[in-house]
């Protein structure tokens, strides 16, 4: 089995950047590990390891986890081009480098995971991982015939397959629940 991590997700948690922007840093030589230049994507990083990007030492933060209400009027973005409120205003400064799990539509409100950990989103977020996600609808009129307004909500769009949804469930005349999963798109 193999010791330590790998130097790109290494960078990653120490907020570097992405893996993939990490895999550049690595390759432009601006990397070191323990005093010497790496170009080496495949060295993995233990625990007595010094590493340096650009000269300055850099040491993996500790993973962070919170659960966010996101209120209807903000989008889930860190800047928005039409200059629309994101969901980081909200947030204290010192969290404001966490990434959203996932989102919500402006008009939404609800739960959302914000973390600075790489690997939770993945597990939560790619669809060969079909976590399900419930959403609790409330519409301005009566469902009138839930059915087509399960396989509406279950489109992505144009031209995909529609997602598996588990479960969709009439709660009131104007209140349903609907469990959906990410699923592999062929």
């Amino acid at each position: 089995m193999n010791e330590g991590v790998r130097l790109n997700k290494y960078l990653a948690s120490c907020a570097v950047g992405s893996r993939r922007n990490c895999d550049e840093l690595i390759q432009a030589g601006r990397v070191e590990v323990n005093g010497s230049p790496c170009l080496n994507m495949g060295t993995r990083i233990v625990p007595t390891d010094h590493v340096r990007v650009d000269g300055k030492r850099v040491r993996a933060k500790e993973s962070v986890v919170i659960i966010f209400h996101k209120p209807r009027g903000y989008v889930c973005t860190r800047e928005d081009e039409l200059g629309r409120e994101t969901i980081y205003t909200l947030l204290p400064q010192g969290l404001r480098a966490l990434h959203h799990v996932g989102r919500l539509d402006r008009d939404s409100e609800g739960l959302l995971i914000l973390t600075n950990d790489g690997d939770l989103s993945q597990q939560l977020m790619h669809p060969s991982k079909s976590v399900e996600k419930e959403y609790l609808v409330t519409a301005n009129q009566s469902f009138e015939n839930a059915i087509s307004f399960s396989k509406a909500f279950i489109h992505r769009r144009e031209n995909s397959r529609p997602r598996p949804s588990s479960a969709f469930r009439r709660a009131a005349s104007r209140w349903c629940s609907i469990t959906a999963r990410n699923a592999r798109s062929a």
